[in-house]
């Protein structure tokens, strides 16, 4: 039986601890396990995607986590629906990144 390694604090470990690059790094490997064991469109997938854009933008590639956010937006709202907490998340997450990209002073919400 293939198994997916776990999207666990483990992988966001690296990144606080002042190595995002290393963080997007394993984020881009679990992306290529989730896509073969479980599928594009599965929860989990989706989530490692936004931990990806995330740990991307962290490491100085603002512009290219706006760009993962928007793909990832589109798909949460075809497989969530808009108004699933986690596409509304993503659509934070992209005004966020969007922001940063274009040097704005911004800060994602806590709540």
């Amino acid at each position: 039986m293939t198994r997916c390694r776990p999207d666990t604090p483990w992988h966001g470990t690296k990144g606080r601890q002042g190595a995002p690059e290393r963080a997007a790094t394993s984020f881009q490997e679990l992306l290529v396990d989730r896509v073969r064991v479980l599928g594009a469109d599965h929860p989990a997938t989706l989530r490692t995607r936004s931990n990806l854009a995330h740990w991307r933008g962290e490491a100085g590639d603002e512009a290219g986590a706006a760009a993962d956010f928007d793909r990832l937006l589109t798909d949460r709202k075809r497989v969530l629906g808009a108004d699933h907490p986690a596409t509304l998340t993503a659509r934070e997450r992209l005004a966020y990144w969007r922001g940063r990209a274009e040097g704005a002073d911004v800060h994602l919400s806590t709540d």
